[in-house]
């Protein structure tokens, strides 16, 4: 089953020459930061946004305001290639994909944008291993330094108190350890123990028994109690580039903490046991907008506000 993630950011706006940050309503021009979000999201429906260096197609499907929240749909994919699709039931060639035909994915978003305050919060769904953050920054990103040349945006991962909760208070069931950096001595191991020609990805996993939990290594509490940056894990573990998966049981329900950079703490939640996702293979709109509010709602609890109206 494909993994539904939900990541969260923080949203702030500054003068370049300033590193106080404005309330998100005095970005100037006689326009709020929400007002130019929203007129950034209807731009992009009305005519999809085509990076041609990082071959990339960015629009949006919909949009929906709720005084200091605009939610909906945002549409991403690449182009550049060609490709055959293939119906895994006829086993027959079903579409063929040129290097100008782009598969736009759909991903949900919830951005609260209050004006009487300096700091946002940003939501984005990821599908597996895609997202659409990188994307949406680049774009929104460029938009804002051409109408906002003297100011700036700061877009920072959020950490929900939830995943430090899962961490402190969860019990461990396992650990996996990914590497995209293999060193070549293994490399040849593996190859000689016939497992594959090119091998990409290397896992180590811990995993408890069953009804028991794994001790959390000492790695992992100095990690909660520390905030220790995710380089330094991987140093230890010799895994220059990779990531850490984290299967915690927390009151009851299993959650899965996923760290995709080990150089930054930036980790998601996995949500794909509390969605229901439709036939089409992805989240309902519905549902997973309700998650997401209810989610907000929970952030502003923890940096001591609530939602404005």
């Amino acid at each position: 089953m494909i993994t539904i993630g939900i990541a969260t950011y923080s949203y702030k706006i500054r003068r370049k020459k300033d590193k106080d940050f404005l309330n998100l309503g005095d970005l100037g021009q006689d326009i709020s930061t929400r007002e130019f979000f929203n007129d950034f999201l209807k731009s992009i429906k009305s005519n999809h946004s085509v990076n041609e260096n990082d071959n990339f197609v960015l629009s949006a499907g919909i949009i929906q305001e709720d005084g200091p929240v605009i939610k909906g749909i945002l549409y991403s994919g690449e182009y550049g290639y060609s490709a055959d699709g293939v119906n895994i039931n006829t086993k027959n060639i079903s579409y063929i994909r040129t290097p100008s035909d782009a598969e736009i994915m759909p991903f949900y978003f919830l951005a609260y944008l209050p004006d009487t305050r300096d700091t946002g919060i940003i939501i984005l769904q990821r599908h597996g291993n895609k997202g659409i953050r990188t994307v949406l920054d680049k774009e929104l990103k460029s938009r804002f330094s051409a109408q906002f040349p003297d100011h700036v945006y700061d877009l920072n991962q959020h950490i929900p108190g939830e995943v430090l909760d899962y961490l402190e208070g969860g019990e461990l069931k396992s650990i996996e350890l990914i590497s995209y950096h293999i060193p070549h001595d293994r490399i040849d191991t593996l190859k000689q123990l016939g497992f594959c020609k090119h091998t990409g990805s290397l896992s180590l996993v811990f995993k408890a028994n069953r009804n028991e939990f794994l001790e959390k290594p000492d790695w992992l509490r100095r990690l909660i109690k520390d905030r220790r940056n995710f380089s330094e894990i991987s140093s230890e573990f010799q895994l220059p580039e990779g990531k850490i998966k984290i299967s915690i049981n927390y009151l009851g329900k299993p959650r899965n903490i996923n760290l995709d950079n080990l150089r930054q703490i930036s980790p998601y939640i996995d949500a794909t046991d509390d969605l229901i996702m439709s036939p089409n293979g992805h989240p309902e709109f519905e549902n997973i907008d309700q998650y997401c509010n209810d989610l907000l709602d929970r952030l502003l609890h923890e940096m001591g506000t609530e939602r404005h109206v």
